[in-house]
């Protein structure tokens, strides 16, 4: 069964990857055939995968809400402001409060 990125996707943030990984192992899909088949098709591992969906989500947030950066650090899935802050400069080379200005 090839795995599309919207299968990936699907429950990145409401329920995250430890239930996703769970539906994909009552498929029959092992934990490592995800993570080859998310390499292949996106070239980078499933972590930084939803790393940077939740960095990217975050991103729109902190442009277009008034939602404190801990309330959307935990809305993409961080359970601290500080690993978010942290991704944010690493991925997108700002800050929580840069995004906001723009």
């Amino acid at each position: 069964m090839p795995l599309t990125p919207p299968l990936v996707l699907e429950g990145v943030f409401d329920s995250g990857l430890a239930a996703l990984l769970d539906v994909l192992r009552g498929a029959n899909v092992s934990e490592r055939t995800l993570q080859r088949a998310v390499r292949r098709t996106l070239g980078r591992s499933p972590v930084r995968f939803v790393q940077d969906l939740r960095v990217e989500r975050a991103s729109h947030l902190l442009r277009t809400t008034g939602l404190p950066p801990e309330a959307i650090a935990r809305k993409v899935g961080y359970e601290h402001a500080n690993t978010l802050r942290i991704l944010l400069r690493e991925r997108m080379g700002t800050t929580a409060s840069a995004l906001r200005a723009r």
